[in-house]
């Protein structure tokens, strides 16, 4: 998102607000946001986060769906509480970060050494739907000749897994046999 925000000419109020979603802390986001909106020249009206489900299925996988009704249930009274705090011109509560290591350390590491489009594959359960391609929020997946390729420019979202309805794509073994979780259009 940092590297979509820093390529587009914002026009009219300099005034920002920020909302994360995280499986359990935001860790040190705020920080970032922070150096982005003096780069973009924004005044930070605020930032916080809101406790979505775990997408992460390369990782520790995805919680059964009845977990993440809960956890989708439990953020609707804070959604609503943040956008009428927008809507009203306030300022965010200043959140508490969570401990720096995870995002200082762990996170290049991550980054340079796991996270690449390199293990994607697909199967032959693939019915070539294009949701994949049409999920992807950088454009790094393609449709050639009915079947996904990837690009290099993957953030690990893992919404082309999540979201294929076959359940066709999975990233090497580590993906095998878990849930998967998508919240969208289905």
């Amino acid at each position: 998102m940092d590297e979509y925000i820093r390529k587009v000419t914002f026009n009219g109020t300099k005034q920002s607000y920020f909302i994360g979603t995280c499986a359990a802390t935001p860790w040190v986001t705020v920080q970032y946001v922070e150096k982005l909106c003096v780069e973009k020249g924004f005044s930070l009206l605020g930032f916080n986060s809101v406790v979505m489900p775990q997408g992460y299925i390369a990782g520790g996988g995805t919680q059964p769906k009845e977990v993440n009704d809960k956890i989708l249930k439990e953020a609707e009274p804070k959604i609503v509480k943040l956008a009428e705090t927008i809507r009203d011109k306030q300022i965010l509560p200043k959140e508490q970060p969570g401990k720096a290591v995870m995002s200082k350390l762990l996170n290049p590491i991550m980054y340079s050494m796991m996270i690449s489009a390199k293990g994607f594959i697909v199967t032959d359960k693939c019915t070539g739907c294009g949701k994949c391609e049409e999920r992807c929020p950088l454009n790094n997946v393609k449709l050639i000749n009915g079947k996904p390729v990837w690009g290099k420019n993957c953030t690990h979202c893992m919404a082309c897994i999540a979201g294929c309805l076959a359940e066709a794509i999975e990233y090497g073994k580590k993906t095998q046999g878990k849930p998967r979780y998508y919240l969208g259009d289905e």
